[in-house]
């Protein structure tokens, strides 16, 4: 039994995403259930590894794979290296 556990960072995968693209990274990011959808969403191809069905349905918009060679072959399409640097506002 677990007692007084609290959650340090809400959130942490899409978070930890947010900042890969602010310092110009292009991300992609696999995940298999809810609590991956917020860093999939946030991420430039967002992907769903061996989901439940009832996840795979609801998220109909990420693309879903069951065998990792065909999970490595999608991470390694091609796009661009960086982004572009974004410039500060004013």
């Amino acid at each position: 039994r677990i007692r007084d556990y609290r959650l340090r960072l809400a959130d942490h995968k899409r978070l930890a995403v947010q900042a890969f693209r602010r310092l110009n990274y292009v991300v992609d990011a696999a995940g298999d259930s809810y609590n991956d959808t917020g860093m999939l969403g946030e991420a430039d191809s967002g992907f769903l590894f061996r989901p439940p069905l009832n996840v795979a349905r609801e998220f109909p918009h990420f693309p879903v794979f069951t065998d990792y060679d065909d999970l490595l072959e999608a991470f390694g399409a091609e796009r661009p290296a960086a982004r572009e640097p974004r410039r500060a506002a004013g």
